[in-house]
C-alpha cells in the first residue's frame, strides 16, 4: 500500500499582526496547489494565540473578531493558545469557536467534572480519501511555578499533558485514526517552554507536532522519538510547510521534510481575504466608536510618578472592593485620556488588559514593602511580556498618601504613609484592592508570597470593565488628582 502524503501548513502566535493574514494567504493558496498537484492531502492550521489585546477589533470582542479572520484565510483549525483564556476567561472560547467556524482544540483544560470548555472540543477526525487523520490538541498548562496553576482561578483543571495526549490516541485509534497529528500550545526549548520535547519524549505514535507559544523558529523540523516538531516563529513571519509520508498501516513516519516559508512586505496579499478582514474592522468600528461617557477632565499618564489616569484606576479597584487602600501599576494602562466624550476605542487604547480585580488583607509592614519595593528603579522599569511592551511602573495609590524618593535606598523610598487620613499602623491589617498583576507572586515574590487563600478574585470582570461602568454611571467623571505620592 503506498504512502499517505499529507502537508501540514502552519502558523502560531500571530499575537494580532494581522496585516500578514493576506499574505499568509497568498502563499498558503499557492502552496496548497503544489501539494495537491504532488498528490498531497493540506491542511491549514493555526498554533494558537493569533488574538492579542493590543489588536482593537480582538480586545473588543475577546478575540472573536480575530477567528472570523481566520476563517477567511482558510484555516482548517487551531489549537486555543493562552491570550483568550487567560485574559477572559473560558466564558469567551465559545464565541470564538462560533466564530471561527472550524475546530478549536484544548484537550487538557476542563472543567473539575472532567467536561470540556464550551466551544473547544478535544479530538478530531479527518475523512481524507479513506486515510482517517485524528487530530488532538492541547493548550499552556501553567501547571509550574511562578503560576502554579493559574487556571485554577476560573474553576477550571488542568490534565497532564502527555496523560491527556496518549488518551486521546487511544480514542482515536479507536474510531479508525490511521496517524494522529498533534497541535500544541506548550512550547518548545527551555522552562516553562518545553512541552513539546518531552511530550514527543512520553508520547509515541505521533505523526508530528505543530507547535506554538515559545514564538520558537525552526527552519527544519526537529526530530524526537521519530516525531518532527514544527513550528513558525511568531508575528506572521513565516508560513510553515510540513510534508509527511504516512504508513497507512501503522501511522508511522516513512518520510518527511519541513521549512520555514518568510511572509515579507514582498509578499502580494490576498484581495478578497484583505476585503474580508477590512470588512470584518469596519464590523466592528462601530462597537469601537460607541461613545461610552465622558470625563470632566484630561487625564495625564506617567510611569515614574502619580498621574491622573493611575488616580482614576486606583480610586476604582477601592471602591469596586470598598477597601481601604487601592493599587494599580501604571504599566497596566496605555495611553493618557482627554476630557470630554470617551468612545470605547479610547478606552481600550488606554486600558485593553485583562488583569481581574483583586483584594487581599495585608498588613502595615507588608504594604510599606509593597510600595517600597515598587519604587525600585531597577523593578518599576522592567517590560514583563504580559504587559506588551509597557514598562512596570511604580504604584499608582488609591486611599493612600505618601513621601517618596526612588533613590533612596531599599527599605527608605517611602516615608510618611497615612492610610484614610490616619499613619500607618505595621501591625494593623488592611484591606488592599488590586488587580492580579500587583498581587500575583511573580511581582511581589521578592518580598512575600500571597496564597489563594489570602487573595480573593472576581475571573468574570476585567479592569477596563469598572472604567466603562464608571464612564456610564457617573459622567462627566471628575477624578481628584494629586497630592497622594509627594516627592521628598
Amino acid at each position: 500500500m503506498p504512502p499517505f502524503r499529507l502537508t501540514i501548513l502552519h502558523a502560531n502566535d500571530l499575537h494580532g499582526r494581522i496585516d500578514a493574514l493576506p499574505r499568509i494567504a497568498t502563499l498558503a493558496r499557492a502552496e496548497r496547489a503544489r501539494a495537491e498537484a504532488d498528490g498531497r492531502r493540506v491542511l491549514l492550521v493555526d498554533g494558537g494565540d493569533s488574538e492579542d489585546e493590543t489588536l482593537l477589533e480582538s480586545a473588543a470582542t475577546h478575540g472573536a473578531a480575530v477567528m472570523r479572520m481566520l476563517r477567511a484565510v482558510g484555516y482548517d483549525l487551531a489549537v486555543v493558545g493562552n491570550a483568550v483564556l487567560v485574559r477572559y476567561g473560558p466564558a469567551a472560547l465559545a464565541a470564538e469557536a462560533e466564530a471561527a467556524s472550524f475546530p478549536l482544540l484544548a484537550a487538557n483544560v476542563r472543567w473539575p467534572d472532567g467536561r470540556l470548555v464550551a466551544g473547544v472540543t478535544d479530538r478530531v477526525l479527518f475523512d481524507l480519501e479513506g486515510f482517517k487523520l485524528g487530530v488532538t490538541g492541547v493548550t499552556a498548562d501553567y501547571a509550574g511555578p511562578p503560576w502554579n496553576g493559574l487556571y485554577r482561578l476560573f474553576g477550571l483543571g488542568v490534565t497532564d499533558p502527555a496523560t491527556e495526549v496518549a488518551a486521546q490516541i487511544d480514542y482515536l485509534r479507536a474510531d479508525g485514526a490511521n496517524a494522529i497529528l498533534l497541535l500544541s500550545h506548550l512550547g518548545y526549548g527551555d522552562p516553562p517552554f518545553h512541552g513539546d520535547l518531552q511530550l514527543a519524549e512520553q508520547t509515541p505514535g505521533l505523526a508530528a507536532i505543530i507547535g506554538g507559544h515559545s514564538h520558537t523558529t525552526l527552519a527544519t523540523p526537529t526530530v524526537v522519538n521519530g516525531t518532527p516538531i514544527a513550528q513558525a516563529g511568531e508575528h506572521g513571519r513565516f508560513l510553515g510547510r510540513l510534508d509527511l509520508d504516512l504508513d497507512p498501516a501503522t501511522g508511522c513516519v516513512l518520510a518527511h521534510a519541513g521549512r520555514l516559508i518568510p511572509v515579507t512586505d514582498d509578499t502580494p496579499a490576498d484581495p478578497n481575504v484583505a476585503a474580508a478582514i477590512d470588512a470584518i474592522r469596519q464590523g466592528v468600528a462601530a462597537l469601537l466608536d460607541e461613545p461610552l461617557g465622558a470625563l470632566a477632565q484630561s487625564l495625564d499618564l506617567a510611569d515614574d510618578r502619580e498621574c491622573g489616569l493611575g488616580d482614576w484606576v486606583a480610586d476604582l479597584l477601592r471602591a469596586y472592593w470598598r477597601a481601604d487602600v487601592g493599587l494599580v501599576f501604571s504599566g497596566l494602562l496605555r495611553r493618557a485620556l482627554p476630557a470630554g466624550p470617551i468612545t470605547r476605542r479610547l478606552r481600550l487604547q488606554t486600558c485593553p488588559t485583562g488583569a481581574n480585580p483583586m483584594w487581599a488583607w495585608l498588613s502595615g509592614a507588608q504594604l510599606q514593602a509593597i510600595l517600597d519595593h515598587a519604587l525600585d528603579p531597577a523593578f518599576h522599569t522592567t517590560r514583563p511580556s504580559p504587559f506588551r511592551g509597557r514598562p512596570l511602573g511604580i504604584l499608582q495609590v488609591s486611599g493612600l498618601t505618601a513621601r517618596i524618593d526612588p533613590a533612596a535606598p531599599p527599605g527608605q523610598r517611602v516615608t510618611d504613609i497615612h492610610v484614610g487620613g490616619a499613619l500607618l499602623d505595621p501591625t494593623r491589617r488592611y484591606k488592599v484592592a488590586a488587580t492580579d498583576a500587583e498581587l500575583d507572586n511573580r511581582a511581589l515574590n521578592a518580598i512575600m508570597s500571597l496564597t489563594d487563600a489570602d487573595r480573593t478574585t472576581n475571573v468574570a470582570v476585567i479592569l477596563g470593565d469598572l472604567l466603562d461602568a464608571a464612564l456610564r454611571d457617573g459622567s462627566p467623571v471628575h477624578v481628584d488628582v494629586g497630592g497622594r505620592l509627594t516627592r521628598r
